[in-house]
């Protein structure tokens, strides 16, 4: 694996760690953006790799954006042109190159479990929409801090977080309001799906399903994370017909006699490499 300067990665066994590593509060500087991004393009062309845990080093899982780092990129980069439309083309590249920097998570093979701990803000909600699986720390809180510093969030969570919550309401006053709400509230409305007492436990948690999950057949978790993406932005008719062409052909991978198997003989199937 790349070292990286902002996160750190630990593999043990077929279970990788992706640890933000950048200062107690996380923020999101412009090295994390593409240091997130490579680190999971990376990860996601190891095959010895079957699922990835994300967490962090510090008080704080992410407090996002760091805006001291944002100002210095903005004055650094000012064009010289003052055509709005050659200004807002060049921002438009930037803005896009930083969704697909955490749009990396979704198209990783792998499933990525999402451990969170204390602060989730403005950012940290982007990236955590990115995950397949959302865990807590009883002491996790969260805010889609956007308004407070004048922009709206626009790295995914307004696109993503209705498909997740599904409750329109709650999201248009968490988003409007930027105020903050904690682990119970997350779990009330869906954004996690599980609340631990402790931070240890919540690591604890996260690693015994990333193992359970490791253990599966590689190729049917990847084709159960590509069709539930693709469900989720698809009809149920467009669904059904994707996950017949895709089931078409993995039906014929050599998981599924050996899945039988053990199952019949109550053993533990090995698999290959994806």
């Amino acid at each position: 694996m790349t070292t990286y300067q902002t996160l750190r990665v630990e593999i043990k066994g077929l279970v990788a760690s992706v640890i933000l590593s950048n200062g107690k509060a996380n923020a999101m500087s412009s090295q994390f953006f593409q240091e997130c991004g490579a680190c999971f393009r990376e990860l996601g062309q190891n095959t010895n790799v079957r699922c990835i845990v994300l967490k962090a080093d510090g008080k704080y899982f992410t407090v996002g954006l760091d805006l001291k780092d944002a100002s210095n990129n903005t004055t650094n980069n000012n064009s010289t042109t003052t055509d709005v439309a050659r200004k807002a083309l060049k921002q438009r590249a930037h803005l896009l190159y930083l969704q697909d920097c955490f749009s990396a998570l979704e198209h990783c093979p792998q499933p990525i479990i999402l451990a969170t701990h204390g602060a989730t803000i403005g950012g940290g909600i982007d990236l955590c929409c990115c995950c397949d699986i959302r865990l807590a720390s009883e002491q996790a809180f969260f805010s889609i801090k956007e308004v407070d510093v004048g922009l709206c969030a626009d790295l995914g969570t307004l696109q993503r977080l209705p498909k997740i919550v599904g409750n329109t309401s709650k999201i248009c006053e968490w988003a409007y309001t930027a105020r903050r709400f904690d682990a119970q509230e997350a779990l009330q409305h869906g954004l996690v799906s599980t609340v631990y007492p402790t931070r240890e436990s919540l690591y604890a948690g996260a690693d015994a399903m990333a193992q359970v999950i490791a253990s599966k057949s590689p190729v049917a978790v990847y084709g159960t994370k590509i069709n539930l993406q693709y469900a989720r932005d698809h009809s149920v008719a467009q669904s059904l017909e994707y996950q017949a062409t895709w089931s078409g052909s993995m039906l014929q991978s050599e998981d599924l006699p050996k899945s039988f198997v053990a199952s019949l003989n109550k053993s533990k199937a090995t698999y290959s490499k994806l």
